[in-house]
């Protein structure tokens, strides 16, 4: 049974790269990030990112995507925080969801 779930929107309709700020994610353990895109011809890299103890931001998932439509990625694990990163980009706009669950 599912007690505690989390939707967030790390970006919506983002046209550059960069990363959001991140979010609070300690009490669950359980994600999956889904991927919008649109208006791609080439594309762009869009990384998951999960803050160290040390304070570096560490990649949990690579995403090359280059065509529009939905993306999904599932992952487990003990996060403190979370965030997405467009690394790289040549075209297309970018909506990152997540579901965090416990």
């Amino acid at each position: 049974m599912l007690r505690n779930t989390l939707e967030y929107q790390f970006f919506g309709a983002f046209a550059a790269t960069g990363a959001d700020g991140g979010v609070d994610v300690g009490k669950y353990r359980r994600f999956v990030v889904y991927f919008a895109a649109s208006v791609v011809t080439s594309g762009a890299t869009i990384k998951v990112e999960s803050l160290s103890p040390n304070g570096d931001w560490t990649p949990v998932n690579s995403n090359a995507i280059s065509a529009n439509g939905n993306t999904m990625v599932a992952f487990e694990g003990a996060h403190s925080k979370l965030r997405c990163n467009i690394t790289a980009r040549t075209d297309g706009t970018y909506t990152a969801t997540l579901r965090a669950c416990d």
